[in-house]
């Protein structure tokens, strides 16, 4: 029986420190940080840098952000994270956090879309924005 109650508390301590990295603590410290505010701009950027963006993002309702265009040789997708509510309501939207890399010099578009998987109509929801990558100094 201890055993069993010592294998509970691991695994419900291990859920907690997960969640805990999902508090909006996944954005580097060094990125450039952009959200629906930016939604249509063109970002200014250099090799190297990284960038996260924000996205309002309800997982319950079975809608995620998808990357439709993107020329990932010159900047890459490094990650997406789902960013749990803070409050405990049930059915709360939370976000997703998806990070990226400029990887070399040029332009590229970024679009990503609101949608269910499998959906092919028009998205729920659409973000854009264009990539002008310059050499670091």
């Amino acid at each position: 029986m201890k055993v069993k109650t010592i294998a509970v508390f691991l695994l419900v301590g291990s859920a907690a420190m997960m969640w805990g990295c999902l508090d909006g603590s996944t954005v580097p410290a060094n990125a450039i940080e952009l959200d629906e505010m930016d939604n249509g701009t063109t970002i200014v950027v250099t090799v190297g840098d990284v960038i996260a963006v924000t996205l309002d993002s309800n997982a319950t309702t079975g809608y995620r952000w998808e990357v439709a265009d993107l020329m990932q040789s010159v900047v890459a997708v490094t990650g997406n994270t789902y960013v749990a509510p803070s409050t405990g309501t049930v059915g709360a939207g939370g976000s997703e956090v998806w990070t990226f890399s400029a990887q070399a010099s040029g332009t590229t578009n970024l679009l990503m879309e609101y949608r269910r998987s499998g959906d092919t109509g028009d998205p729920a929801g659409t973000f854009r924005v264009t990539f002008i990558v310059g050499d670091s100094l």
